[in-house]
């Protein structure tokens, strides 16, 4: 594993709570020859970490690295790396098997997380209602199977950090944010926009500096003049951004209030 500390590193994630693979936009500032080579092999996992000297390192994301460029610019060279989270398992990993009846719908779902050589997240503790009693055949693209078997439960999937997540509309990730006020990081004042659906909840957008623990699926309090009793959100899409040749490291945030 190639660890990279100490060179001007730009960094882009642009997460979701849908199934589409979320996404990292890197670019790196005079990787050594060797390092640069190193990123051409094929099959490449990135991960990238971020945080502040007072809380520490965290992840921000886990994927397959899709592409790499090298440019030179004047004295300096900028490699930019582009990455999909599970992308290469959402576009490629397919099966072809049958269950035998009764197979419950949370160990197909076990069956489908494997195939794509993902974690299983909280998949593995939801409690997705139902069974095929006749038993099921699956076959065909692994992404097509898990929408198959989650059709009409309530139930959506989407891969995040290369784990496996299934929420309901009304849950909330297992992992709940620090109450977020203009004294520990909100920046200007939420406001609603636009529903991600027709017929949806419109979205409360806000931004704060870079947090880690601010991920789809979370549950987010939010404390400010405009809302001084608090508002709870669920995120919807998260992204992440900074340059460590700066100070402007941001989380901004779509989600629907709770």
């Amino acid at each position: 594993m190639t660890e990279i500390t100490d060179l001007r590193v730009q960094f882009s994630v642009k997460k979701s709570a849908s199934k589409e693979p979320n996404t990292a936009e890197v670019t790196i500032t005079n990787l050594s020859p060797t390092r640069r080579a190193a990123l051409q092999t094929k099959g490449v996992k990135f991960v990238l970490e971020c945080g502040y000297v007072d809380t520490g390192v965290k992840q921000i994301f886990q994927g397959d690295v899709r592409h790499v460029s090298h440019v030179r610019e004047g004295a300096d060279w900028r490699t930019v790396l582009k990455s999909g989270d599970g992308e290469r398992a959402f576009q490629f990993a397919r099966l072809s098997e049958s269950l035998g009846p009764k197979a419950s719908k949370s160990d197909v779902i076990k069956r489908l997380a494997a195939k794509l050589g993902l974690g299983l997240g909280n998949s593995g503790k939801a409690a997705i209602p139902g069974s095929f009693e006749q038993g099921i055949v699956l076959s065909g693209p692994v992404s097509r199977e898990l929408d198959k078997v989650l059709k009409g439960t309530g139930y959506e999937w989407s891969i995040q950090d290369e784990q496996l997540v299934i929420l309901s509309a009304s849950e909330v990730s297992g992992q709940d944010v620090p109450l977020l006020t203009p004294d520990s990081g909100l920046i200007g004042s939420p406001e609603f926009g636009a529903p991600l659906e027709k017929g949806g909840k419109p979205q409360l957008k806000f931004k704060a500096l870079l947090n880690a623990n601010i991920k789809p699926g979370a549950k987010v309090q939010i404390q400010c003049e405009r809302f001084p009793i608090g508002v709870s959100v669920k995120c919807a899409k998260v992204e992440h951004s900074g340059d460590t040749a700066g100070q402007d490291w941001y989380t901004s945030v779509e989600g629907a209030t709770l």
